[in-house]
């Protein structure tokens, strides 16, 4: 089955699936796709995006483990999350392996709705609305609320 959310083709799943070897755009809880802002050290933010563009386009990948990476198409480097940064922003501007940093479980809940857990923070991945930057950030959270849920369509 197909259905249309803001002119976005999404698949509606009816089994439990992860999207490996796919290319995707992804929105966060406030309904704006997460773009890799090549402008700002390819953060990871839901801030302003309606649709999937170059910026919002990504590979999932098998990182082995039952675990995924994300590859930013716009920068070509792998999403991290920045144990470095005391926030524990998403970027995609440095990593060209899969590391620790890089690997994350992907907790299906149906209906194309996922959570990301980082393996570097052991946090799940969360979209940080208290900021006007929206930035994304495995910084805080042990469990799957509104924040960390994302909702994926295929890119075309």
């Amino acid at each position: 089955q197909w259905a249309y959310f803001d002119d976005v083709e999404f698949f509606r799943q009816t089994t439990t699936s992860i999207p490996v070897g796919k290319r995707i755009g992804f929105k966060g809880w406030n309904n704006k796709f997460v773009s890799s802002n090549l402008n700002n050290s390819s953060y990871l933010q839901a801030l302003w995006a309606d649709g999937i563009g170059g910026w919002e386009q990504f590979d999932v990948v098998d990182a082995g483990g039952g675990l995924v990476a994300i590859k930013s198409v716009a920068s070509g480097k792998y999403v991290t999350c920045d144990l470095s940064s005391s926030e524990r922003r998403l970027r995609a501007d440095w990593a060209t392996g899969i590391g620790d940093w890089e690997k994350f479980s992907w907790q299906d809940l149906g209906n194309n709705i996922f959570g990301l857990k980082s393996v570097a923070s052991n946090k799940f991945v969360s979209t940080d609305l208290n900021t006007t930057e929206k930035y994304l950030k495995g910084q805080w959270s042990d469990a799957i609320g509104d924040w960390e849920k994302f909702q994926w369509a295929l890119a075309q």
